[in-house]
């Protein structure tokens, strides 16, 4: 097995062998599993990188996700403690998969097992179906948002509540991206945008200070929502904060930017939204849905490149076309501004 990438000291994760995973369960009798009868694995992530690495045990009519901390991204350790705590107290909300045991010692790496979601990828969906789930789409976001905040669960939740995080965020990847000279013909021209991005963003740094606190799934893109019989859920829950209230739509929406009929589902959205949540204006909602927008693409363009960097790798031919794409639509929005 190829050991795991560093890059300034960071370690990246080695992705566990089927079997190696297979005899613990089956060790360990884990959530159920008899030793006695057989069992299935299935790697149901199987790129690379990848943020997670799920795997899907199926014993009989048992079925569950045995899920670990992939190699897209240098770790702190973590990662998957949170992902639990918060998947834990979202639980009564039926908006994701239930959690159903975490360990950090019994396996060699910490480690969630989770409810396995079966139904279709959002993506997966014709374009009909897609356009009559759209408004439930933003129904499932608004009840995110309204989950409670308590005190306990707030050390594992990020704070969302200006965009000075996000610049300084900026900042910090072009620096890693600083270190390797083959991405500059992109470096340069993201830092000549950065000024200009930086103060049409802050234009709504007041009206942010004043808009309700929320809990806010960062992961709520068009690739992590699934529809199941029991209705729509996100899936993918390592990734959380509160404050801004146009967090979450705004990552959906930033998904499905480049669709034709992109105009008529933020309005659809919007509206749908504002029916499940009003404890927002729509005007108030619109200008931070708008910036925040904006903040997604501005970091969507440098993602890539910093992933890049982290990885030692060359950047893709898509990759480099998606950069370039973006960095014309933000001097676009920023003409129009």
């Amino acid at each position: 097995m190829a050991k795991a990438p560093k890059f300034e000291g960071r370690t990246f994760r080695e992705r566990p062998d089927l079997n190696e995973i297979k005899s613990f369960v089956l060790q360990r009798e884990l959530y159920g599993v008899k030793k006695d009868k057989s069992l299935e694995i299935t790697d149901i992530d199987s790129k690379s990188p990848s943020g997670h690495w799920n795997f899907l045990i199926k014993q009989g009519d048992s079925k569950f996700v045995f899920r670990l901390v992939g190699d897209e991204k240098p770790i702190s350790g973590d990662e998957i403690e949170k992902e639990y705590k918060i998947l834990e107290h979202a639980a009564p909300y039926r908006v994701g998969p239930k959690p159903y045991y975490f360990s950090k010692t019994d396996f060699k790496e910490p480690f969630l097992v989770e409810e396995f979601l079966d139904g279709k990828l959002f993506t997966q969906l014709d374009v009909t179906e897609q356009k009559n789930e759209f408004p439930k789409v933003a129904e499932l976001i608004a009840k995110i948002n309204d989950i409670p905040i308590t005190e306990e669960l707030r050390q594992y939740l990020q704070p969302i509540k200006g965009y000075d995080w996000n610049f300084q965020t900026w900042q910090n990847r072009l620096i890693e991206i600083s270190t390797d000279s083959q991405y500059n013909f992109l470096k340069t021209k993201i830092e000549k945008i950065l000024p200009e991005s930086q103060k049409s963003i802050t234009r709504y740094s007041e009206s942010l200070k004043l808009a309700p606190e929320k809990f806010i799934f960062k992961s709520a893109h068009v690739g992590h929502c699934i529809k199941t019989d029991s209705g729509l859920r996100f899936l993918n829950w390592e990734e959380v904060g509160y404050g801004d209230p146009s967090y979450s739509l705004a990552v959906f929406l930033a998904s499905v930017r480049n669709r034709d009929d992109f105009k008529e589902i933020k309005n659809t959205m919007i509206k749908s939204y504002l029916r499940q949540n009003n404890s927002i204006k729509e005007k108030e909602l619109r200008d931070l849905l708008d910036a925040r927008l904006f903040e997604r693409l501005v970091s969507d363009t440098i993602w890539p490149v910093w992933m890049a960097a982290i990885q030692r790798r060359a950047l893709l031919d898509n990759e480099i076309e998606a950069v370039e794409q973006r960095l014309e639509d933000i001097k676009k929005t920023l003409k129009s501004n």
